[in-house]
């Protein structure tokens, strides 16, 4: 090592080696893991804080304490570019000169040398640190920049919240499609003092956030905002981001922007804030409220998207949610069903936040049934939450259309001794529980106190449909206690994987409802098509409300009814699916018969009967009531009646319906059988 000190040429060559792949490595680092560029960092100033502390006491410094002060002072100086202007207060020692002993000259040579290539090492990680923080934004604009708007599908998130990036992943299955993210600082990214700490910070954890979106989803833009979003005040909402070239990507109807904030307050200021634009906006809000009303008159294509919302269309389409399963069918000799039910349907719904009132939705709709005297079996859900007393009066306003003692209110802490004796003696009834108290914890810790009761009263196995967020962390211990006690019907609901194209999208959702209508107009003989039928509602001489009302509602009703046909399915015959007859003998018009073969039309007009109870029960759901006329506006229908006060033409809407159905699961079955 002395031998290198005396030979400064050499070592020259060697620091400016060292500096090199120094800055090659760290180069790799920031892009590979930003989060560990501290060590070469430290590497540097622990090797500057030696220099100095040689240096120091080689020119006689103080004590040890006052030698070590100086050199960390004077290392960390490295970093904010100070080495060259003061050397670290060792001009003395580092400058070479001509009256020194030759030893003693190559020695300060060969530190000073030392000493620059750790500068520059120093140097170059504040520098990578600047430009990586401040960069990103310009990298931002250059891509808008050089990147222009095209047909193809562009779906822009703005936010990399975790049900964004799940949502995006899945939506990126399709290659066609660009995925893009506009990710914003957590903090104001210009303060007025900006520090190597803040810049770390901002280059660690943005570097961080980066590599997630990639490292799910492949080949994502991820742009950078310069501000975050509340700050922005809505004048040019895209030049206050630094993203105004963004404003273009979303003029085009291929466009969606998604708002997925866990604030549902912050997306719809956000909302507010965006200039006209013709892209489609899926926004996190609730579907009721200010929010509905906002989303009714907003210029903007937007769809709302809530847990409520979620929870209906989960529940909805995954069949074993769906309660046909835990009631009681009517079974034929030969053990075929016989279109109604013979228990009654009584459920709990524990938590009245934004996931029960969808639990009570799907379950009022779904839960419609009918029995052997072709009327309705009878319906009661109890909702229990510790503010059921001021929620219900709000509830009833909002849906005055739901006959009283179907739906009752109980205000009760769940999980108290008063909420376990009622639990116990309602038990013995009930067909169906949901459980969401908005913390995973308390609905796991609450869940398996229920399996145990379930199991140790032995009184029939309700289903127990548990609301978790983190469905992975919980499922092992509630499959362990399930299975340990023999309980079944054990339910989750939840979880990132709601955040899916099929359940949020809203072209996706429409296939859904698009498929169903247009085998019914089939089944028909006759009726629009799907777009002309979303003209001639769009361009009639109704109020716009009426308009966005009416739409909503029918697509609703055919998305509803296509998946509606599984629960139907179970309560035929498999010979009515097998064959085509059942489905023929209902004829596409009414001429004075629902159906022409005796031998199906009792079981047919049972499942006829239990339609029009779910499209009631879907419609009181949303607020309807009867009247003699229809007024979407205020949510007025006169088809709002009992089955039996129908006139025929117009119980024969319900009868298509399951031919409909019938013929779809026909096909289906068809395709299952050929594997085509």
């Amino acid at each position: 090592m002395d031998g290198l000190l005396m030979n400064p040429g050499l070592l020259a060559l060697l620091v400016a080696c060292g500096v090199a792949l120094y800055m090659f490595l760290t180069l790799r680092l920031i892009r590979r893991n930003a989060r560990l560029l501290w060590i070469p960092a430290l590497a540097v100033a622990v090797c500057a804080t030696l220099l100095y502390w040689t240096a120091y006491g080689q020119s006689g410094a103080g004590n040890w304490f006052s030698r070590l002060a100086l050199s960390v002072v004077a290392a960390l100086d490295l970093f904010l570019f100070k080495a060259v202007s003061t050397l670290g207060g060792l001009l003395d020692f580092f400058y070479v000169k001509d009256s020194m002993p030759e030893a003693q000259q190559m020695a300060s040579q060969s530190h000073l040398i030392l000493l620059q290539g750790l500068f520059l090492c120093a140097m170059w990680t504040t520098s990578i640190l600047t430009v990586f923080f401040f960069a990103r934004r310009l990298a931002s604009r250059l891509w808008l920049f050089f990147h222009r708007p095209s047909q193809a599908p562009v779906h822009i998130f703005f936010g990399d919240y975790p049900q964004a990036v799940s949502l995006a992943s899945d939506l990126a299955r399709k290659k066609e499609r660009r995925i893009m993210f506009v990710i914003f600082p957590v903090e104001d990214v210009l303060p007025a003092k900006v520090s190597v700490a803040q810049m770390f910070r901002g280059v660690s954890t943005g570097a961080d956030r980066m590599r997630k979106i990639r490292d799910v989803i492949p080949g994502a833009v991820v742009l950078s905002a310069r501000s975050p979003l509340e700050q922005c005040q809505g004048q040019d909402l895209f030049r206050e981001m630094g993203l105004s070239r963004l404003a273009s990507w979303l003029d085009l109807t291929s466009s969606s922007l998604y708002l997925l904030s866990d604030d549902p307050g912050a997306n719809m200021s956000a909302l507010q804030k965006l200039p006209p634009c013709k892209a489609r906006i899926y926004c996190r809000a609730g579907r009721e409220g200010l929010s509905e009303s906002l989303e009714l008159v907003s210029d903007h294509q937007v769809v709302l998207i809530d847990r409520s919302f979620l929870t209906v269309k989960q529940m909805k389409m995954d069949p074993a949610f769906h309660p046909v399963h835990f009631v009681e069918r009517a079974l034929d000799a030969s053990g075929e069903p016989e279109g109604w039910v013979k228990s009654p349907f009584r459920s709990m719904v524990l938590g009245f936040g934004e996931t029960g009132r969808g639990a009570l939705s799907f379950l009022y709709e779904f839960g419609s049934f009918v029995g052997k005297d072709r009327n309705p079996v009878p319906f009661h859900c109890e909702i229990i939450d510790r503010n059921a007393g001021s929620l219900a009066g709000t509830f009833r306003m909002e849906h005055p259309g739901i006959p009283d003692g179907r739906i009752g209110f109980t205000t009760m802490e769940i999980g108290s001794e008063a909420f376990w004796n009622h639990f116990v003696e309602e038990l013995p009834k009930l067909n169906y529980i949901t459980l969401s108290l908005g913390d995973d914890q308390a609905n796991v810790r609450v869940a398996l106190d229920m399996i145990s009761q379930i199991c140790r009263e032995g009184s029939g196995k309700p289903a127990l449909v548990i609301k978790l967020e983190d469905p992975a962390r919980y499922s092992k211990v509630i499959d362990f206690y399930t299975r340990s006690l023999g309980v079944c019907g054990i339910l989750i609901l939840g979880g990132l994987k709601t955040w899916t194209e099929e359940t949020i999208i809203d072209e996706a959702y429409g296939q859904y409802a698009k498929a169903f209508y247009e085998a019914y107009c089939r089944a028909a003989d006759g009726g629009a098509s799907w777009e002309r039928r979303a003209d001639s509602i769009m361009n009639s001489d109704a109020s716009p409300l009426w308009k966005k009302l009416e739409y909503r509602r029918k697509t609703g009703q055919d998305y509803s009814d296509y998946l509606h046909r599984l629960e139907k399915a179970e309560l035929c015959p498999r010979s009515f699916i097998e064959d085509s007859g059942a489905a023929d003998s209902i004829p596409s018009t009414f001429e004075g018969s629902h159906c022409d073969n005796a031998r199906y039309a009792s079981v047919l007009e049972y499942l006829a009967i239990g339609e029009h109870l779910r499209w009631m029960a879907s419609h009181e759901m949303e607020g309807y009531r009867y009247a003699p006329s229809k007024r979407e506006d205020l949510k007025i229908h006169p088809a709002m009646l009992e089955y039996g006060r129908l006139s025929d033409s117009t119980r024969h809407f319900d009868w298509i319906v399951v031919k409909t159905t019938l013929q779809l699961l026909h096909g289906e079955r068809l395709k299952a059988k050929t594997g085509s």
